[in-house]
């Protein structure tokens, strides 16, 4: 770890803690555990892994797992802007 990292990062946690940006932390906590518990769960795993799968593995499986789920929450935001962008459904013209 880099001398300067620690600083920054705790110049950037000071200012963002100011301004209220963690806020929405709170707010969907839930959400935060999730995401705080696969982060916890990803770690280890990586770290039984070390010895068993070669390195040529192993360091790109996290960049592929995160490619797979860009590509799907691309997918459906594309879906979503499809379906805002068409004509709600008119009611069929009725005989009289």
């Amino acid at each position: 770890m880099d001398k300067a990292t620690l600083p920054t990062m705790l110049v950037a946690f000071a200012r963002c803690g100011r301004d209220g940006s963690f806020a929405v932390l709170g707010a969907n906590r839930r959400c935060t555990l999730v995401m705080v518990a696969g982060s916890i769960a990803g770690a280890a795993l990586g770290g039984l892994l070390l010895g068993v799968l070669p390195d040529m593995v192993l360091i790109p499986a996290p960049a592929v797992i995160l490619l797979c789920n860009v590509g799907r929450d691309m997918d459906q935001q594309a879906l979503l802007l499809m379906r805002s962008q068409m004509p709600p459904d008119e009611p069929e013209a009725r005989d009289g």
